[in-house]
């Protein structure tokens, strides 16, 4: 009877902490304003500034979706910080549309997700390759360096790779980037 409350106990504590690492984790739900600026090659080099984009995040775990208008609907995997894992992360995300046939590419890299406990603010910052040709033999490519700040925590409900629903929140989801 000892062994099978020790083993109840044990069960129960290992619960707790998989509950309580959980509720520590950092969490990144919400609605985003940012900007980007993307260096862009298509034969000519230029710089292109978004400002005034919006991001739409919604988390389940480790996992998350963004949807922005600029380039669509992501999928990303986040890392918490060790010894911060309430307030920084790293994350890799990649456009849902990105096959290795696919005509627009993109994938990229969060290197600052940050809570801070002064106020409220909640950072993204990141970088991202994409290449997109489109059906008249167009073809450019480029770098982007994305730089948002969480404006509401209410989760925008993006739906994943197969039903973009984020969309809906957002406006509606391009083929990939715009054409400079």
């Amino acid at each position: 009877m000892r062994r099978v409350y020790r083993v109840i106990s044990l069960m129960a504590v290992f619960a707790w902490l998989n509950l309580t690492a959980a509720a520590w984790a950092i969490n990144l739900t919400g609605t985003w304003a940012g900007t980007q600026v993307c260096q862009e090659f298509d034969g000519k080099a230029r710089t292109r500034t978004f400002p005034n984009d919006e991001m739409a995040v919604s988390q389940s775990g480790n996992g998350l979706f963004l949807f922005t208008p600029l380039a669509g609907v992501f999928h990303a995997q986040v890392i918490e910080d060790a010894e911060r894992p309430a307030s920084k992360a790293n994350a890799i995300f990649t456009a849902c549309s990105t096959t290795e046939a696919s005509t627009y590419q993109e994938l990229g890299r969060a290197t600052t997700l940050r809570v801070t406990t002064r106020g409220s603010e909640t950072r993204f910052e990141a970088l991202s390759n994409f290449f997109q040709a489109d059906p008249d033999g167009y073809r450019f490519m480029g770098t982007c360096v994305w730089n948002y700040r969480r404006v509401d925590t209410a989760d925008p409900k993006v739906g994943d790779c197969h039903t973009p629903s984020g969309a809906a929140v957002l406006g509606s989801a391009p083929a990939g980037r715009t054409r400079p």
